[in-house]
């Protein structure tokens, strides 16, 4: 009977390791997914941001502002201080997601290893238990 229960704790400690592998799987194509995603967003971003940069300094020009006057030249480069902070935010905040993701594959792959320890000590607790009788 104990050797029974061994045979039925491997198999259990088997399906525990592969889960952990594959939601460490999953884990790993959906922080590819969180770089993709966050991509094309700053790539958007920036692209939305040149856009109304370039508008900036055609209405400037068409106001008949030089665009080598101080207040112009301020107004862009804070313009543009402000949208690299903001493309700085949003890479940030996909590598943080990606680190998050990471470690939560990790997380579930250690999960997955140490129920399979746990599955296969109980069984061999069982027939240590089985041969004390």
């Amino acid at each position: 009977m104990a050797w029974g229960m061994l045979a039925v704790a491997a198999y259990g400690a088997y399906n525990k390791s592969k889960a952990g592998e594959e939601g460490k799987a999953l884990s790993a194509e959906n922080e590819a997914a969180i770089y993709a995603e966050n991509t094309e967003a700053i790539r958007k971003t920036k692209l939305t941001q040149s856009q109304t940069l370039s508008e900036a300094k055609a209405t400037s020009g068409a106001g008949g502002l030089s665009m080598k006057s101080a207040t112009v030249m301020t107004y862009l480069d804070e313009m543009k201080a402000t949208f690299k902070k903001d493309i700085d935010w949003m890479e940030e905040s996909r590598t943080r997601g990606m680190k998050i993701e990471r470690q939560r594959g990790e997380n579930i792959e250690r999960q997955g290893r140490a129920g399979a320890i746990g599955s296969l000590a109980g069984g061999i607790a069982s027939v240590v238990d089985d041969r004390n009788k």
